[in-house]
């Protein structure tokens, strides 16, 4: 297809995916559609999202389509992976062309015994500051080019609006009901 169609598929998509991912305020839903969205342009690929938790900002595993999620909830890591840490502080996409032989690799194994190959990592970034990073693996080495990975960064950044939006929502519903069981409290 031509560059022009290519480019307005993206732009067609985008709009999409931003409709669906702005249209709730509930993280799961948000990261749902996110990944399914994902997965029309990159079928097969495994997306994993990892976020930081709260104020004291470690990260933490959210979610994983076309993974199996118990089983990359459940690996011990040491700490975070070198690749996710890359993207985090370079504030910037990091790509690892075979994670089963990059030496920055955390477990090799593990991509092997998946069949994953090529790595995308994509910080999630609201006004500079990252809020986690967004992965995406191949199942065949892959050469991400200029164009997608530009398309998938914008993704993230439609994706990081909508998932701060929805930890705000989460905050201000907790504080809510904090309030309302100390005002009992008084009473």
């Amino acid at each position: 297809i031509t560059e022009r169609k290519r480019s307005e598929q993206h732009l067609a998509s985008l709009h999409e995916i931003n409709i669906a991912i702005t249209s709730s305020l509930d993280l799961h839903a948000v990261l749902n559609v996110l990944m399914e969205k994902i997965d029309l342009f990159l079928p097969y690929t495994a997306v994993l999202v990892w976020l930081r938790n709260g104020e004291g900002g470690l990260l933490e595993r959210a979610a994983s389509w076309n993974l199996n999620e118990e089983e990359w909830k459940g690996r011990k890591l040491t700490g975070t992976p070198s690749l996710v840490k890359a993207a985090i502080e370079g504030k910037a996409p990091v790509v690892a062309e075979n994670v089963q032989t990059d030496p920055r690799t955390l477990d090799p194994d593990f991509y092997r015994r998946h069949g994953l190959v090529s790595y995308l990592g994509v910080p999630l970034l609201v006004k500079d500051e990252v809020l986690g990073v967004l992965v995406f693996l191949t199942r065949e080495e892959h050469q991400f080019t200029k164009e997608e990975i530009e398309f998938l960064s914008t993704l993230a950044g439609q994706a990081a609006v909508a998932i701060h939006n929805a930890q705000l929502h989460e905050q201000t519903k907790n504080q809510a009901a904090e309030l309302d069981r100390a005002k009992k409290d008084l009473e």
